[in-house]
């Protein structure tokens, strides 16, 4: 995962198998680009433990305006996980991830519903990154009030369905960040940082710790 989507590549089988290969657990985040059966299925025999799939909504026209795909494609490759998994098995495990936004976050308790009816293990809840004053109006932290009672209401519903939910805080502050500490982020390159936000030249915040090549 990251900036961009691993299903368009098609070095995508070849580096689970290896790093599943080495022992690793092996997660893929994707928007669903290039999901397609046989995608599924691949990823599944190669033992991949977590797909987690980028859901910004609940409702057909949401996802159709934020991610340019239909609610019936997300069901489908949902549906195609549960049945590319082994007998007895639970992997790959899916998570949603949902980027909370103006425009969505009424449906995140209806989200939280289609966890609990599609076998989903839960949803992570992030902020719309806001780069720049234009953009700003997406965001949820000018308006915390609006915003907490809809996370109060999943978060309610989360709990009496038995489905994982983390929710973000709204009150701004900026929380210490552990990412250098516990991830790299390995670029296109070769080069190797240490934020995921470090993707793009000139890197703001660099944090430059190795090179591949």
């Amino acid at each position: 995962g990251g900036y961009g989507d691993p299903t368009i590549s098609p070095l995508l089988p070849t580096a689970v198998g290896m790093a599943r290969a080495a022992g690793a657990s092996v997660r893929v985040i994707t928007g669903g680009a290039s999901l397609t059966t046989d995608c599924i299925e691949e990823l599944c025999g190669l033992g991949l433990d977590r797909l987690i799939l980028s859901m910004d909504g609940a409702r057909d026209e949401t996802l159709r305006h934020l991610r340019g795909v239909p609610l019936s494609a997300y069901l489908n490759w949902l549906r195609t996980i549960r049945k590319a998994r082994g007998p007895g098995s639970m992997r790959p495990l899916v998570q949603l991830n949902f980027v909370a936004q103006q425009d969505n976050v009424a449906e995140l308790v209806e989200l939280v519903e289609l966890c609990d009816r599609e076998g989903i293990s839960g949803i992570h809840v992030f902020h719309i990154n806001v780069y720049d004053s234009g953009s700003g109006e997406s965001s949820l932290l000018p308006s915390p009030k609006k915003a907490q009672g809809w996370f109060e209401q999943a978060s309610q519903k989360a709990a009496s369905l038995g489905v994982f939910l983390h929710l973000p805080p709204l009150d701004g502050q900026v929380r210490s960040c552990r990412q250098p500490f516990e991830h790299l982020f390995i670029r296109h390159d070769g080069r190797v940082r240490g934020c995921c936000s470090a993707a793009f030249e000139p890197g703001t915040y660099g944090l430059e710790v190795g090179d591949l090549s």
